[in-house]
């Protein structure tokens, strides 16, 4: 008697539920159609930009996994027009043996380095860079620069290691430059910090819970904890709690301080990696810390929209508060003034190119427009020029 009165109660308050979940999520598409008009992403970013965000934003998955940890563009599942992608999934030609008359640079890096927000591959760092150095250098036919764009969206300085390992054998760069360290330092917070302590790399948080599916005790917890993440993301009580309760978007200056700390030590052994790299593949490793919008002065109309965004709207970061530190601090300080850095690797800080340009360089927080990138790929031909004229 006392298990079907159990039995009775909980079904009882399923039931309750099911029904406060059904009014409530009726009630809020009758308010947010006649009441209030839901302001999204696309509303506070350049329509020119909405190309990659219905990308970003579709139900469809960005990428397809290797599970060695190695991610690629999933281009046949939904392309963007004006990228063109090759079977490895990279935004670039398909790999070739490399001719005798060629020099080769291989560009790294994640979703700016990649190219979001250009209007074609021309228009990204590597298509623009390309076209600059030949023409600055006015080589003979004998020899020809050629540029690579290895980068990826939501890549990390590890997975970078991972394809300069797996795809340098055959490119043979003669130099490699990263446009990196957003996602390292202002994005690190992503990752579960102790597991980045203990392992010292950065890791793919998206598939972070990925394990055999062929045995039958870890599919079980999959499948409850998939149907547990399933229940508290939609439930609109739950999530009424979770808003009142939940303070992750609340900006902590000393937390944030310590992230970066830790996150700067890893990208210092990477870039190290790397220069250990260089000597086996004979290439000349170059690092651009990129440039972010917190950084720059004298905002656009449209620039200044994408604060509000990110401030208001989209605190993902920790808002207002999260932009007035950027704008005070330096978050590449700790890379930059390691000692191993300033003796042994070339390390360039990208962060305040923009601050005095009056121009449209943004489309979101690290994202650029092609003017921005072609500014970018000037600046890297600078560096660039006074190593390849010691090769030519």
């Amino acid at each position: 008697m006392m298990i079907e009165n159990t039995f009775k109660l909980l079904f009882s308050v399923i039931l309750i539920f099911l029904i406060l979940e059904i009014l409530i999520s009726a009630l809020l598409r009758i308010k947010n159609f006649f009441l209030i008009k839901e302001k999204k992403r696309k509303d506070f970013l350049d329509p020119k930009y909405h190309k990659y965000l219905r990308r970003y934003e579709s139900a469809r998955p960005i990428f397809k996994y290797i599970p060695i940890g190695l991610r690629s563009f999933n281009f046949e599942d939904g392309e963007i027009q004006g990228v063109k992608n090759i079977s490895l999934g990279f935004r670039c030609p398909e790999f070739t043996e490399k001719k005798k008359n060629i020099i080769r640079v291989v560009l790294l890096g994640g979703s700016a380095a990649w190219g979001s927000g250009s209007s074609n591959n021309g228009n990204t760092i590597t298509g623009h860079l390309e076209k600059i150095l030949n023409e600055k250098l006015k080589l003979s036919r004998k020899k020809k620069i050629e540029c690579w764009n290895l980068a990826q969206i939501n890549n990390y300085l590890s997975q970078d290691l991972l394809n300069a390992n797996l795809f340098f054998e055959k490119l043979r760069p003669d130099f490699v430059i990263s446009y990196a360290g957003w996602n390292e330092m202002a994005a690190s917070y992503l990752l579960d910090q102790k597991k980045l302590k203990k392992f010292r790399t950065y890791f793919m948080e998206e598939v972070g819970d990925v394990g055999p599916m062929s045995l039958p005790s870890h599919r079980n917890k999959l499948i409850i904890k998939g149907l547990s993440k399933l229940l508290f993301e939609n439930s609109k009580i739950i999530s009424f709690f979770q808003n009142k309760n939940n303070n992750k978007n609340i900006f902590d200056k000393k937390k944030f301080k310590n992230e970066m700390i830790l996150s700067s030590s890893i990208f210092v052994d990477h870039l190290n990696k790397f220069k250990l790299m260089s000597k086996g593949y004979s290439f000349k490793y170059i690092q651009f810390l990129q440039p972010h919008i917190y950084k720059k002065n004298d905002l656009t109309n449209s620039e200044k929209k994408i604060t509000q965004l990110y401030n208001f709207v989209r605190p993902v970061h920790g808002g207002e508060n999260f932009e007035e530190y950027l704008k005070s601090n330096d978050i590449y300080k700790y890379v930059t003034k390691d000692t191993k850095i300033q003796k042994e690797l070339e390390c360039y800080n990208l962060s305040e190119m923009f601050a005095n340009s009056k121009e449209k360089i943004y489309y979101t927080l690290v994202h650029l427009t092609d003017r921005g990138y072609k500014l970018v790929a000037e600046r890297i031909s600078q560096v660039l020029l006074k190593h390849i004229k010691k090769l030519v």
